[in-house]
């Protein structure tokens, strides 16, 4: 039964002056563990209604688009994560399931699965670490280089400064120098 089906059955059967029902959905969270460069398959299924899902959307973060189909047309749907696939074939069941392959540091995070307009949803977290003897994946490295680079740029820039006074103290030194002369 969903819930608004129970606050009726709940309201019907009480002859009070008012009635208050707070409902609230829960969900529990479910943890993935898996390393940079595996695959993993997210799991989403509704099968109260199947007959009233229209779309299927999956989201990171709470914001980023990850997925979204419609099992009605039974279409693979659209790829918002190049990633990312659903199991069409899979719909029938319930069953609304990504795989994403080839994961990288980023992709670790909460993840969403919602279906309209049954108002279900389901959330899980993904962790992603690096491989057996990595320690570290591309955007790490890009990120170290960029960090590399600004140290050097500072470096170079307080050695010319050093320099600059070096050489400005020298010439102050010589007028001083040359003025004393007899």
């Amino acid at each position: 039964m969903t819930y608004w089906t129970w606050a009726r059955l709940l309201t019907s059967h009480l002859d009070v002056g008012r009635f208050e029902l707070n409902v609230h959905a829960v969900s529990l969270e479910v943890t993935f563990k898996t390393s940079v460069g595996e695959s993993v398959i997210l799991p989403c299924s509704y099968t109260e209604d199947k007959d009233q899902v229209n779309k299927v959307f999956w989201r990171h973060n709470d914001n980023i688009a990850v997925y979204e189909f419609s099992p009605v047309t039974n279409s693979p749907g659209s790829k918002v994560n190049i990633r990312a696939e659903s199991f069409p074939k899979e719909y029938k069941n319930g069953n609304y399931s990504i795989k994403i392959k080839e994961l990288k540091k980023a992709d670790a995070g909460e993840y969403s699965c919602f279906i309209t307009p049954a108002d279900h949803y389901e959330n899980m977290k993904l962790i992603v670490e690096p491989k057996g003897g990595e320690v570290k994946d591309e955007d790490e490295d890009k990120e170290n280089t960029t960090n590399i680079f600004a140290i050097i740029i500072g470096c170079i820039a307080i050695v010319v400064v050093f320099l600059c006074v070096v050489v400005i103290l020298i010439v102050r030194h010589k007028r001083l120098w040359i003025f004393k002369k007899p």
